[in-house]
């Protein structure tokens, strides 16, 4: 029986990890609302996590229009439209002041309070103006979602 196990281990283990996700429930394919966004590029500039901080991230809840997240700094809430492939927010954050994060925070509410096209592929969410990138998020499993 040991052997089952461990042959069946050693298969999964060389699959590519999409098709993991997929095998222990991680959709391949995720949707605007009820995905935990990551922001990962904005306007042409790279995102990168900082370990033992929070990336700034966006979560539209599933059926309503309300959006919550954290522009790296100040954590936000407000609501959206959607409008065919078209979203766009009204956003309240909090006021705190944070060395060296505002800009990037400022842009990234900006960029979400502007109507721009969105586009899904597989765990990315793009937002783009016209063609061109403005945003780029991957899908984060959380498990309060």
């Amino acid at each position: 029986m040991r052997v089952i196990y461990l042959v069946i281990f050693i298969t999964m283990s060389c699959r590519p990890s999409n098709q993991i996700g997929e095998l222990v429930g991680v959709p391949v394919l995720r949707y605007l609302e009820g995905t935990y966004w990551v922001l990962e590029e904005l306007n042409g500039k790279v995102i990168r996590a900082v370990e033992g901080q929070k990336t700034p991230f966006v979560f539209y809840l599933k059926g309503g229009s309300v959006v919550r997240g954290f522009g790296g700094c100040n954590s936000f809430t407000g609501t959206f439209t959607k409008e065919g492939s078209m979203v766009s927010a009204k956003l309240a954050s909090s006021r705190m002041f944070c060395e060296g994060k505002m800009d990037v925070e400022t842009e990234f509410f900006n960029v979400l309070g502007t109507p721009y096209k969105f586009q899904l592929e597989e765990n990315h969410l793009l937002l783009k103006d016209k063609g061109k990138l403005v945003a780029a998020f991957h899908a984060e499993v959380k498990a309060s979602n």
